[in-house]
């Protein structure tokens, strides 16, 4: 029912834009900017209160009244390759990529037109929302507010002496703002994948270029035909190449388990930590790594057990963690995917039948993973009478580039601007 949900959540918004037709550019992108929003929560948002809503009309206000006095900016150097990313573990990437967020910062300018530029976009935006009986009005202050940021940051943001975008992120109303932006000022626009992507949330990919980490992504990204003009380049995941760094390097005394708790409302990971336990000798150690936005409560019964190691501290190095690893399992985590860089015995597992929308494709990715399906099969793989999948064939769905994506990402940049390569 859930992936039902999502799937026509998006077949419904799009249903929507299609009818959109007597608008100009600019009002359709911003309509089109919180297509991800709304086939995520149009409908989950039924339950929220009267509060949440008077909270974002009182956001919106509050933009509507200050956005004169606001600036957007990604850009401080005169880089002409940024990437866009929150994600810390990109810093120190390359000394000739920039790498920024989306900052919003007061100055005290006024600029009248504007500021009417964007009421009169926002208005229209509205009468359109609001005219249409095949969508969802439930919360639409929730959407509103989004859809004014989009037009904010698309107004306001400074593009500096970029000749080439790169995201990671691309589906919410900020982020669709700077490509969309950078797109109309013939920008070059790359998409980049650090995480597991499925065909239920992940769709579209709006800028020019995409820099596939491997089959599994390409199998996903081309069957949609909203990524029919797509340019796809081969590529890696470039954050992951300091993988490289770390080797497997297992204790010859006590055989040690790593499990990977996963912070999911969909799947229950105690069951198989349990599982995992019940399978493991009297002289091995389980280690489960908890989540950072995980209840620690939830581990509590294993705190005091002899046999396992609860890892609550989030400064811990994962990785060399892992390296010192005999096995390695996991529901569904990204740590898993990293770890299978590192080690070859590293596995899934889940009995149960799923589906995409659990958020990890079980079926697609049984192509590089080894995915445990029963306990006796859990059994055979800690006995050692279970030979799994290797790492490369990991690398060739997930990560083709590996350990050298940066490189190859720099050669693409090269190519697109049609510079030589160093």
């Amino acid at each position: 029912m859930h992936k039902e949900i999502i799937l026509n959540s998006f077949l419904e918004y799009d249903r929507f834009l299609q009818t959109v037709d007597k608008v100009n550019k600019s009002v359709w992108n911003a309509l089109f900017s919180i297509r991800t929003y709304y086939a995520l929560y149009a409908r989950s948002l039924r339950q929220q209160t009267m509060f949440s809503s008077l909270k974002h009309l009182l956001k919106i206000c509050y933009v509507l009244v200050f956005f004169p006095f606001f600036s957007c900016c990604i850009s401080r150097d005169s880089k002409k390759v940024l990437l866009c990313t929150e994600d810390q573990m990109f810093l120190g990437l390359d000394h000739e990529i920039e790498i920024a967020r989306i900052e919003r910062k007061w100055f005290f300018s006024f600029r009248l037109t504007g500021w009417l530029h964007v009421i009169v976009e926002f208005i229209t935006c509205v009468r359109v929302l609001l005219s249409n009986k095949g969508i969802y009005k439930t919360n639409v202050m929730f959407f509103l507010f989004h859809l004014l940021d989009y037009l904010i940051i698309y107004q306001t943001v400074n593009m500096g002496k970029i000749k080439v975008l790169i995201v990671e992120n691309d589906l919410f109303p900020a982020q669709v703002a700077i490509i969309q932006k950078a797109k109309d000022c013939g920008i070059k626009t790359i998409k980049i994948e650090e995480s597991f992507i499925d065909s239920i949330r992940h769709n579209n990919v709006l800028c020019e270029y995409y820099f596939c980490p491997g089959e599994f992504y390409y199998h996903i990204r081309s069957r949609f035909e909203i990524n029919k003009e797509l340019k796809y380049l081969s590529g890696g995941m470039i954050g992951w190449d300091r993988l490289s760094h770390y080797k497997s390097l297992p204790s010859e005394e006590k055989r040690r388990i790593l499990f990977i708790a996963q912070h999911s409302a969909v799947v229950d990971d105690i069951f198989y930590i349990n599982e995992v336990l019940s399978a493991i000798g009297s002289d091995d150690l389980l280690y489960i790594k908890v989540h950072p936005r995980d209840a620690r409560s939830r581990f509590r019964d294993y705190i005091n057990n002899a046999q396992c190691v609860v890892i609550q501290d989030q400064a811990i190095d994962n990785y060399a963690l892992i390296s010192k690893m005999d096995y390695c399992f996991s529901v569904s985590s990204v740590l898993a995917v990293e770890a299978k860089h590192i080690m070859d015995r590293v596995f899934f597992i889940n009995y149960g039948e799923s589906s995409e929308s659990d958020g990890f494709d079980y079926v697609g990715a049984g192509n590089y993973f080894d995915v445990v399906s029963s306990h006796q099969q859990l059994i055979d793989i800690l006995k050692g009478e279970f030979k799994g999948k290797t790492k490369e064939c990991c690398y060739k769905g997930f990560n083709q580039g590996y350990p050298e994506s940066q490189k190859k990402l720099k050669d693409c940049i090269c190519e697109i601007l049609g510079e030589v390569k160093k």
